[in-house]
């Protein structure tokens, strides 16, 4: 069964992800992603990054490569064209869910209860 194409609220979440891609000096694979978020602190195990990777993937956001290292096969990711833009326009998403969620919380007018 086909995976579904990357939906906008995957690129809000891949977002630290696609940041690293972006400005990676050279081939990422998915270990060493996990190893330097984790220096972020982000704590990601493999079923959590591989699925997003791979939703980011199918929507060619991302391109993947798969290289045969030391008799272990390692997958390799660059952010594309369309991950780029997308990355750019998940941004204001992104500062949006921010401040709604930096905002001090503003105390809501509690309902009267009618009491008999």
């Amino acid at each position: 069964m086909k995976r579904p194409v990357a939906r906008p609220l995957a690129l809000v979440i891949g977002a630290p992800w696609l940041t690293r891609l972006a400005r990676a000096p050279c081939d990422i694979y998915g270990l060493w992603l996990i190893e330097e978020l984790g220096r972020h602190g982000y704590a990601l195990s493999p079923g959590t990054l591989y699925p997003i990777l791979r939703d980011l993937a199918d929507g060619r956001y991302l391109r993947l490569e798969r290289r045969l290292v030391d008799g272990r096969i390692h997958k390799y990711y660059w952010i594309t064209a369309r991950g780029r833009r997308a990355l750019a326009s998940a941004r204001t998403q992104i500062i949006e869910l921010m401040g709604e969620v930096l905002e001090p919380q503003r105390q809501r007018p509690r309902a009267k209860m009618n009491r008999r």
